[in-house]
């Protein structure tokens, strides 16, 4: 338990360091019951495994924390689903966003954040939506899929607006990791446009 406790407090520093694969091995060496009784050491194995490319490993952090919570992300269908619920499936689906970008297929990627991005505008204000990050952090990550799908998708006109709204959320929430990647793929389109 202390080691959890640790994990899960320094998470953050970790992410903010680039440090994720020292936290990834932090996680593998918890027992497994351990990880499968904490849906929010699944979470941050989960954008860990994303953020290092680990898509498989990724997906099975997802499945584990649905397992976790008794119900997937179809369950956001449901208006009466609790909010305690919504939240970290909405964290669920935010991920599986990202997942879809990087598997290039860019249907699910438009479907995905666009779904994402109307839970998570009734979720703004919470503190903490899901279960590491808040509603206002995970803004900008949907934004920014959503972007990518429809500047690969030919729709250049509207990705151009999603880039700069997602520089903007970016920039609130000082995310320089997405802010950077937003404001190249802004530029790169300019440029391209003259």
């Amino acid at each position: 338990p202390r080691a959890v406790a640790l994990i899960a407090g320094h998470a953050p520093a970790c992410f903010e360091r680039s440090e994720l694969y020292v936290l990834l091995e932090w996680l593998r060496a918890l027992p497994d019951e351990l990880r499968a009784a904490r849906p929010d050491l699944a979470m941050i194995g989960g954008w860990a495994a994303l953020a290092t490319g680990q898509l498989d490993a990724a997906e099975a952090c997802m499945q584990a924390i649905e397992r976790a919570l008794g119900a997937s992300i179809d369950a956001l269908d449901a208006p009466d689903l609790p909010r305690a619920l919504r939240g970290p499936l909405t964290e669920v689906l935010v991920v599986r966003t990202s997942l879809a970008f990087n598997r290039f297929d860019l249907p699910l990627i438009r479907r995905l954040a666009e779904r994402a991005m109307a839970q998570l505008s009734a979720l703004a204000g919470d503190s903490l939506v899901g279960l590491f990050n808040s509603a206002a952090q995970l803004l900008p990550v949907v934004s920014f899929n959503l972007a990518l799908g429809q500047e690969l998708s030919g729709d250049i006109g509207a990705a151009g607006r999603t880039f700069v709204e997602t520089v903007r959320l970016a920039q609130e929430q000082s995310n320089i990791h997405i802010y950077a990647l937003a404001m190249s793929h802004l530029a790169q389109m300019q440029a391209a446009q003259g």
